[in-house]
Order: C-alpha cells, then structure tokens, then sequence
C-alpha cells in the first residue's frame, strides 16, 4: 500500500510541475510573438522545434537512468557507461552532421 501510495504522490508532484510549465511556456510565447514580430519568431519557433526533436533521446537516457539507479544490480556500472557511450556517440554524430543539418535546415 506504501509504495501505491508513493506511486500516486509523486504522479501528483510531476503532473503539477508538467502543469507550471506548460503555464510559463504558454506564458513565454505570448510574449516573445509581441515582442519579435512574425518572421523572427517564426525562426524561433523553428529553432524549437528542431532542438525538441533532437533532445528526444535524452529523455529515454534519463528513464533508463532513473531505472538503472533505482535497482541495485550487479551490471548497473556497465549499464551507465554503455549509456553515457552511447549520449557521447549520438553528440558526437549530431556535432558531426552539423553542417549538413544546418544545410538542409537553412
């Protein structure tokens, strides 16, 4: 019963702080809009856009990471440097392509 109970405690604390910053987000871009005028929000919307869709992997990194630090295993160190190799490999290829995403982004 403890642990359901925790389980509903800390929903609760993430779906409220889900909640706040979807409130300054929204908040954020009211702003912005007015301030920037069309086409340069436009481009930072965009720019938004972009950086979200390359920052999906690391939140599957963080779940993992939060899986491997919760239980005790035997393999947990070679578990968390296969990933920090593997969030090192996948910098090192979007560093890499830079160029050429800049290309077809532009």
């Amino acid at each position: 019963m403890a642990k359901f109970k925790a389980f509903w405690e800390d929903n609760l604390i993430f779906g409220l702080a889900t909640l706040l910053a979807g409130v300054f987000n929204y908040l954020y871009h009211v702003v912005l809009a007015h301030v920037l005028g069309p086409r340069q929000y436009g481009d930072l919307a965009t720019f938004l856009n972009v950086t979200s869709f390359l920052v999906i992997p690391a939140s599957v990194v963080t779940l993992i990471y939060t899986r491997v630090g919760k239980y005790r295993r035997q393999n947990a160190y070679a578990q968390s440097v296969v990933l920090w190799a593997g969030g090192i490999g996948l910098w090192l290829s979007v560093w890499l392509l830079g160029k050429s995403l800049s290309r077809l982004f532009h």
